[in-house]
This record gives C-alpha cells, structure tokens and sequence, in this order.
C-alpha cells in the first residue's frame, strides 16, 4: 500500500522548498521591455522597388512566447551540487542531478553498497520509507507538502490580488546508481517522479527548477552522508583525533594547522564550517577554497528557537576559506574583500571549527 507523508510549512514570506520566489527571485529593474509593440511597417509606393522585409528585429507578442515574460521571470540560481566527499565528482555539462563516487579507503569492497547504505540513512533519517525497485533503483513513498506564502512576496507566483496563496505538492524520489564493471566507480542519480502542484487547489505545472532543486537537495544530503561514513571508517581504522592549532603556513601567514592530511580534511572542513555558522556557496576542490558566508544566528518569531550555532566574534559577510597542505597536515586561512584575516579571526572560529571537525568526525 502507498503511504503518503505529510509536511506542512506555513510561513509569511518562507521560500518554497529552497527555490527563492520573493523579491530575490526577480530580475531588478522595470519590465517595460515586456509591454513593447511592433511598430508600423515602412509602406512604399507600388511604382518603386520593395525593399526585403527581415524578421530578425521584429517584436514577439508574449502570447507567441513559450514560458514566463517580465516580471514572471523566475531568476533564481539553481541548487548546486556539492561533490565534498573524497572520490566523489560531477561531469561539467551533466544536466541530471547525478554524481560520480570513486571507491576510496574505508568504503570496504563495495562502493555502490557503501553508497547505497549512506542513502538508507539520510531516508530513514527523514523518516520516508522507500522500496526497491531492482538491484540499481529505489522508489520513495509519495511525499506531500503544503505551504502558504505571502503574495506581496511571491512574484513568480503571480497572485494577483489574493494576500495569501496555498501551494500543494507531491512527488517521489526516484534513487538510481549505474556502477560500473570494474566495481570501482558509481553514478547515483536522483529524478523526481509523479511530481505534481497545485495553487489554491489548482493544478498547476510544478517548475523545472524547482523540481532540480528538490532533487540536488536530497543528492547533497547523500553526499554529505557518504562523505561522513567515509571518514568514520578512516577513523575509526586509526582512532585519530583532530588537533587544530594556531600557526602559520608555508607562506608564513596566520593559519589554523588541522593535523590531517588535505585530502581528509577538506570534505570534513566543508561540513563543520556549515555547522558553526559559516554557510557554504560555493566551492572549489582544486584550489582548495570554500566559498561561504556568515551571519550571526537568528532569533524571533519566524526563527522559533534560533539558529542551530553559536555567535562568532568576527564580522558579518563573505569570505574565502582556504586549505592548503602543509607537511603532513593543512593549513587554513580565510580572505575577506581580498584580505587575509588576523590572528584575532582564527581565534575566533578555532575552538568552534575544533568541536564541529570532532563532531564529524565521530557520526
């Protein structure tokens, strides 16, 4: 029998399942563009040459156009996939919400069965229960949500006069790997099926994004999830501890020197910095760098108990965390408006950034 799970998010101006559709989700600027007419074509006397006539700058009507115009643009980025586990990976023009896993120490004999047990707890985790559909693919129950949002903040949703509008959806995840002969690589791939919407009880073609971004958001809980066995089991091979000191690197600059080596590191790095407060836009395994940003924890009415860390003495905004090898360890600085940070930073997020790694380390 089909279960179905219920969710429901109501909120004033909450964004709809990690797609912005308020004011970050619209272009800046007027929309006049989307109001202009052809003019008058040229009219010339039947006694002279007609000149050819080219379409090439001719004004569309919008009801000839496929898809939203102006204002209904969504201009939302896409969710971004993550690859932060070690031998993990994606291919620079993948269009499906896929990932690669190349088999590294501590994932035994087995890649696809260490990834398909990392996928068991992130579900079980979010208590959605699941079947297997063969030896390569697993179906979801069907998960619904329901959320209200606020019309003075839901242009992409184009609500007209109506202060409040309910948006209902539903779906099942669809969880596929592709290992291949060799036994030592896998591609896990997630789609969303049977996805359906409604706005105010009519049924409305849910977004492509949308649906992307639901779909990334489950691959980068896995990912992360794979990430975390892997190095448990490292670990756990070597009952290693994570010491971070404040020192200097290479290049005699203040860095925090985390005994491990950078290809252990730099996934766990990515996780603690998420979890003391730090949140992760982008990154870049080649050069070592997270991308993040950080804003003092939350309180209030819609942040009901707070953010889930702590307040960090340094300023709010974006910077460039940087790992680089060091000896046998590595070493991390943090660049802000093109500027190293100080001692007095690192200081800051040392004791925090040594409990997360810890942390990580021991789930």
């Amino acid at each position: 029998m089909k279960q179905t799970r219920v969710a429901i998010l109501i909120g004033a101006s909450l964004s709809l399942a990690a797609c912005s559709s308020g004011p970050k989700g619209q272009a800046s600027g007027d929309f006049d563009y989307a109001d202009m007419e052809q003019g008058t074509e040229l009219s010339t006397p039947d006694n002279l040459e007609q000149p050819r006539q080219r379409s090439d700058f001719r004004i569309p009507s919008p009801d000839s156009l496929q898809g939203p115009v102006g204002r209904e643009v969504n201009v939302s980025a896409p969710r971004l996939i993550r690859p932060v586990a070690l031998g993990s990976r994606i291919l620079e023009n993948e269009t499906e919400s896929r990932v690669y896993f190349d088999v590294v120490d501590g994932m035994g004999g087995s890649v696809e069965n260490f990834v398909w047990r990392a996928a068991e707890n992130v579900l079980q985790r979010r208590k959605i229960s699941w079947q297997q559909v063969n030896s390569t693919t697993w179906l979801t129950e069907t998960i619904s949500r329901a959320e209200e949002i606020d019309a003075e903040d839901s242009s992409f949703w184009d609500f007209s006069e109506q202060s409040t509008q309910k948006i209902e959806q539903q779906f099942r995840y669809r969880l596929t790997q592709q290992p291949a002969e060799h036994g030592r690589t896998t591609a896990l791939t997630i789609d969303l099926q049977e996805a359906e919407q409604s706005v105010n009880q009519s049924a409305t073609e849910m977004p492509q994004l949308l649906q992307n971004n639901i779909e990334v958001a489950l691959l980068n809980a896995i990912i992360s999830e794979v990430n975390r066995q892997q190095q448990q089991s490292v670990m756990n091979q070597g009952n290693q501890v994570v010491p971070v000191e404040l020192g200097t690197n290479n290049k005699q600059q203040a860095a925090l020197i985390i005994d491990m080596s950078f290809e252990n590191t730099w996934p766990l790095v990515g996780l603690a910095l998420e979890q003391i407060g730090l949140s992760v836009d982008d990154l870049n395994r080649e050069a070592g760098t997270y991308f993040v940003d950080y804003s003092a924890p939350d309180t209030g009415f819609f942040f009901i108990g707070g953010d889930d860390y702590e307040a960090l003495n340094i300023a709010e905004g974006e910077y460039e965390v940087r790992l680089e090898e060091y000896n046998e360890a590595t070493s991390l600085t943090a660049v802000r408006d093109g500027d190293f940070v100080d001692e007095q930073w690192l200081e800051a997020i040392q004791s925090a950034l040594a409990d997360a790694l810890q942390e990580q380390n021991q789930r």
